[in-house]
């Protein structure tokens, strides 16, 4: 039926059945009665028919003597006496000309007749003859006949209200039979279909428990009690679900590989449909464009990413879908929204995912990221340059050591020959300072190149003075101050080499800091010695600016001493050595500060690699060190800016269990 139309039929099968049942039980009884009915009507008609005639021929017999007499009274008690009976209405006698010589109904005696009918059998001949009257009664008319002459006629008129309760007793009788046999065969019907519909009621349910559960429920298999269509619906029912649990088992087994793999895959999965919306992606891929996967789920690629990227994206997924053909190993690159200004690129394939009848349903791609691959080709690229430039430096460096030496020598002599005057003397002095100078800088590089594979003890003030010494010209150039804190020759077990690196890459960003814009003052307190929940490398909020250092023009400020680790508390931290490196240069923001351990993250596009800070960070946690930093980007709202690394270094660290391997 449609929606809001009249139910007819009810929902259950013993509903229908009981409902069929009824309706045709009725059509049966009104056939029956209707067919009942007519035939008990004939057959009592003709009785009637039967009956008044004879009564007419009785009538007619018994007032033949009273006519020949003319016995009016004899005859009116034959005409009473026939009127008596159950079955007649009307009894009279007339005259050949219908006048009523006696009547059941005295009024009448005396009276002609006026039925159309009852006047036609007047009309010779005078035989037994039956008359249909206006109201549906048969009346039977006999000739009286005295001596051989028809002298009267005898009239007699069937009681039709009682061939009506005839049929209505036979009527109520057979609604009675019906009504009972109607009950009784509901009963049966409501029987049959309780033991129809109970195994079919039970099926239903156990289908609906397979769809709901997947077959997992312990109300499998089914008792199998009935021995007749419906037993044999149930053992099919409990094969079937027996081999669906089966099928079901092995698919949720391939599944849960297949979704293991997609989810834990080191590469990202995805799937599209035509208008470029996600349908599935796994967490790698999620992970990959920093948006979970939820949010992928139903939205498209445009919706997701810039409109640069989307593109990229969505000219092969309809490509695949338009030719049905793959499309391998295609560069992608772009910002994602959760990381404006990283360029990032990705390496993709898009392969179409076909239905049965062959139709593309969707487009799956593969996606891996190749921005670290990226980057670190480029880096191993400088990195390259760099080291084939340090092994050209250390070659020049010994190179012109030797000849130094003589110069150094000639100009020892010159210096001390008689001949010179005081003025001469000065110069080959201040020549001697220079080549001094040039000679300490050839063997700083040669300690660079030649770096110990062996944890010695190291002079951290000579070490961070040869390093300063390697930057000289540097800070000269840039006009840059250079601001020693030294309070003790502090000594450290450790890899001179490494530690040198280190110093390297802070003295070089605090210099390349210091020559941008900043202000006059800067921040170069030490971190607060009792900063708790340190790490190796932990970033500090710039809340505190300390004891600013006022001094004009641009700064960096080295600082070395004995300490207490302070992530251990002053009291109980282990000690060791705290060197700071602080500049008053244009500071850090958050964002960068956050990734400046990352690898290859740079803020010098040009010149830097991205590793410096990440190899530092390495380097101090191997020596068991701890990095902190602080920094106040130069934003015009106040007069101090820059930024602080502090390091510490515990004694021997490089000494301690953990760190030793045993061959």
């Amino acid at each position: 039926m449609p929606n809001g139309g009249l139910r007819i039929l009810p929902k259950t099968i013993r509903g229908q059945l009981v409902m069929g049942t009824v309706v045709l039980q009725l059509l049966l009884l009104s056939v029956f009665l209707a067919l009942l009915v007519q035939a008990r009507k004939r057959e009592l008609l003709s009785e009637d028919r039967q009956r008044v005639a004879e009564q007419a021929l009785l009538l007619a017999q018994a007032s033949a003597h009273s006519i020949d007499t003319n016995d009016s009274a004899a005859l009116d008690d034959v005409v009473a006496a026939v009127r008596a009976s159950n079955a007649i209405r009307i009894a009279k006698v007339t005259d050949m000309d219908g006048l009523a010589l006696s009547h059941s109904d005295h009024v009448l005696t005396g009276a002609y007749l006026r039925d159309p009918a009852e006047v036609a059998a007047l009309s010779p001949p005078h035989i037994l003859k039956l008359v249909h009257l206006r109201d549906g009664s048969q009346e039977a008319v006999a000739p009286v006949d005295v001596d051989g002459r028809t002298v009267a006629l005898a009239w007699v008129t069937s009681d039709y209200g009682l061939l009506g309760r005839q049929v209505n007793a036979v009527v109520y009788t057979a609604i009675l039979y019906a009504i009972f046999a109607l009950l009784t065969n509901i009963l049966l019907v409501v029987l049959l279909a309780w033991s129809i519909t109970t195994p079919l009621r039970r099926l239903l349910l156990a289908m609906q428990q397979v769809v709901r559960d997947h077959g997992r429920s312990n109300r499998y298999p089914l008792p199998e009690s009935d021995f007749n269509e419906v037993g044999q619906l149930t053992v099919g029912f409990n094969t079937m679900v027996r081999e669906l649990g089966e099928q079901r088992a092995g698919l949720n087994e391939t599944l849960a590989l297949l979704d293991s793999m997609l989810a834990n895959a080191p590469i990202g999965f995805a799937f599209f449909d035509r208008e470029c919306r996600y349908a599935r992606v796994n967490a790698m891929l999620a992970e990959m464009d920093g948006i979970s996967i939820r949010q992928h789920i139903g939205c498209s690629v445009s919706e997701l990413f810039p409109a640069d990227l989307a593109r990229q994206f969505e000219a092969p997924i309809q490509s695949v879908f338009r030719t049905g053909e793959a499309v391998h190993d295609l560069d992608l690159a772009g910002e994602l929204p959760h990381a404006p200004g990283v360029r990032r690129s990705w390496l993709a394939g898009f392969y179409p995912v076909r239905t049965s009848d062959d139709e593309i349903r969707w487009v799956g791609a593969v996606v891996v990221e190749t921005t670290q691959r990226r980057l670190a080709d480029e880096a191993l690229r400088r990195t390259e340059k760099l080291a084939a430039t340090g092994r050209l430096a250390a070659s020049i460096a010994h190179e012109i050591n030797n000849p130094l030496e003589s110069v150094i020598n000639l100009l020892y002599l010159a210096h001390n020959h008689p001949s010179l005057n005081d003025e001469a003397r000065a110069f080959t002095e201040a020549a001697q300072h220079e080549i001094g100078r040039v000679a300490e800088i050839t063997q700083q590089t040669l300690r660079f190149y030649r770096q110990s594979t062996l944890p010695t003890q190291v002079d951290m003030v000579q070490l961070l003075d040869s390093v300063v010494a390697l930057h000289q010209g540097r800070f000269h150039g840039a006009a840059v101050e250079v601001e020693r804190r030294y309070r003790d020759h502090c000594n450290l077990f450790g890899f001179g080499g490494e530690l040198r690196q280190v110093f390297a890459n802070l003295i070089s960003n605090a210099l390349d800091a210091a020559r941008q814009e900043g202000t006059p003052d800067a921040y170069a307190d030490e971190v607060d010695p009792g900063i708790q929940n340190g790490a190796h490398h932990k970033i500090l909020d710039a809340s505190r600016p300390g004891d600013p250092v006022h001094a004009a023009g641009r700064r960096v400020i080295l600082s070395i001493r004995e300490s207490l680790c302070w992530k251990e508390g002053p009291t109980y931290g282990k000690p060791g050595v705290r060197v700071c490196v602080a500049d008053n240069g244009s500071g850090m923001t958050e964002a960068v500060r956050a990734r400046i351990f990352e690898a290859f993250f740079t803020t010098k596009e040009a010149t830097g690699t991205g590793l410096g800070l990440w190899v530092s960070a390495g380097i101090v946690e191997k020596h068991k060190g701890i990095i902190a930093v602080r920094s106040r980007p130069h934003n015009g709202n106040g007069p101090v800016n820059g930024t602080v690394f502090m390091l510490f270094f515990p004694h021997n660290a490089v000494l301690a269990p953990e760190t030793i391997q045993t061959v």
